[in-house]
């Protein structure tokens, strides 16, 4: 596993965020729907389903991933509820978090790598080498304190979308919470090295039941999927939810207009996680750009 180290630097984490690459909005920061008085006063589910985030951190110049993109289509075929994310580095898909954010906290040492559910493993990391079935089987047992529904039909101009999340409660939870969103995009290809991915599975031995075995040693016009594009700014930690409204029956609301210029809007999705302070995830939730998902 090749080994790639970044100089790290402190960032701000900030309530009132904007987003890179969009223009100013007039959405807000989390708000109580709960009002009685509120048309909207959504009806709050007594059980949620529990869907697990998985953050792979990956490269197109790195050989060993494709291993890694491989271990999770197999966990998303048996697992409808994995929602996956892959965080580019060192490529043209890199963002501009991966050293202010990801790797200082994440402790990216090699690649590829995952964190799952943000869950720390025995060595007190989030992240941790393949295969992930088994923390990911884990991650999903768990029961649910809250659920998210995203309605992402809200497309504001012909490159920009305003994603509405809403967060139920279905028990209290004493803990601090952010709120976190993401702009994710699948079959990104381009042409060239930081594009083409290496595959060091090609013709290797004892990895014969690989479907990239058997494929050429660079893969030119791979289609990368699940890649991160957009995230909320200054930190990718998100919005710290009101305490007060992190409680049993409740619903916060939250908004946020995200850019994606540049992306291909119909392999675009939006994803929207709850979280601890750079910690656990207590739920994820993700729908596509120009549709809405509900609780459940």
């Amino acid at each position: 596993m090749k080994k790639f180290f970044k100089t790290t630097f402190a960032i701000l984490i900030g309530v009132s965020l904007t987003v890179v690459g969009c223009k100013k909005s007039s959405t807000t920061d989390p708000v109580d729907p709960n009002n009685p008085n509120n048309p909207n006063n959504p009806t709050v589910p007594s059980s949620f389903t529990q869907k697990v985030m998985l953050e792979e951190y990956t490269g197109a110049w790195c050989g060993w991933c494709v291993d890694g993109h491989y271990n999770v289509k197999q966990i998303a075929e048996v697992n409808p509820n994995l929602v996956p994310i892959l965080i580019h580095q060192g490529d043209a898909m890199e963002t501009s978090d991966f050293a202010s954010y990801f790797n200082p906290t994440f402790k990216v040492t090699g690649f590829p790598m995952a964190a799952v559910q943000r869950i720390k493993n025995a060595a007190g990391l989030f992240v941790m080498n393949r295969p992930w079935n088994t923390p990911v089987a884990n991650a999903s047992m768990a029961k649910a304190s809250l659920g998210l529904s995203i309605d992402a039909t809200l497309l504001e101009d012909p490159s920009a979308v305003t994603p509405k999340v809403k967060i139920a409660f279905a028990e209290d939870v004493k803990v601090p919470l952010y709120v976190g969103v993401y702009l994710v995009e699948d079959s990104v290809s381009g042409t060239g090295s930081t594009y083409d991915q290496k595959n060091f599975l090609s013709g290797r031995a004892g990895y014969e039941s690989s479907p990239f075995y058997s494929k050429p040693a660079v893969l030119i016009g791979y289609k990368h999927n699940h890649v991160l594009r957009r995230a909320l700014y200054p930190s990718p930690q998100g919005v710290l939810l009101d305490s007060a409204l992190t409680k049993k029956g409740k619903v916060i609301e939250f908004s946020r207009m995200f850019s994606y210029n540049g992306c291909i809007k119909e392999n675009c999705s939006m994803i929207a996680f709850v979280h601890t302070p750079g910690g656990k995830v207590y739920n994820v939730q993700t729908v596509k750009v120009g549709k809405a998902k509900a609780w459940d």
